[in-house]
């Protein structure tokens, strides 16, 4: 078994996680903690949910939207049609990602604190010009993730409306998303 240090890039599994992932997976629906979304990411706790053999038969829901009030849908909304994208390609497979670039690295962290998803990663492009500021972009991935995220900000997007409806038409048809 490997065990991950912060030069992984990921944080490592210490024994009060794993206690806290076992206990999150004994109830239904079941709701794994704030600190281990922050510290593993969604994707990342169900991975080793079902490694410890506690997740088996059980999928993985997606994004957890409901703590999200109207005014921070709202403001993803008007971010994703002021500076992100959404992108899905329409062919054999599709692999859909919503994307979040912006220089304001405090912007960027609230958006990963509010979508803390699997399926998540974050790049930091360097300047290539020494008047560039740096930018910071967020990818979101996943079928599910990408489908629960666009249908909760889809009531609030203006520009980008359509995309969205398009894309939350192709996931609910190919993948029998509800």
């Amino acid at each position: 078994m490997r065990h991950y240090t912060q030069e992984d890039g990921r944080n490592p599994w210490m024994e009060k996680d794993i206690e806290d992932l076992k206990m999150a997976y004994k109830r239904y629906p079941y709701q794994i903690p704030q600190y281990l979304l922050q510290k593993h990411g969604h994707g990342g706790c169900h991975t080793k949910a079902f490694r410890l053999g506690i997740a088996k038969g059980v999928r993985n829901p997606g994004v957890d939207l409901s703590s999200l009030t109207r005014e921070e849908i709202g403001y993803i909304a008007g971010f994703m049609d002021g500076e992100g994208s959404i992108c899905f390609c329409l062919g054999k497979s599709m692999r859909p990602t919503i994307q979040f670039p912006n220089t304001n690295k405090e912007v960027i962290d609230w958006l990963l604190k509010k979508l803390t998803v699997g399926g998540l990663s974050i790049t930091v492009r360097e300047k290539k010009n020494p008047k560039w500021k740096t930018l910071y972009q967020i990818h979101i991935g996943g079928v599910k993730n990408v489908y629960d995220i666009l249908l909760k900000i889809e009531p609030y997007l203006i520009i980008k409306k359509d995309k969205a409806q398009q894309a939350i038409r192709e996931l609910k048809g190919r993948y029998n998303l509800n």
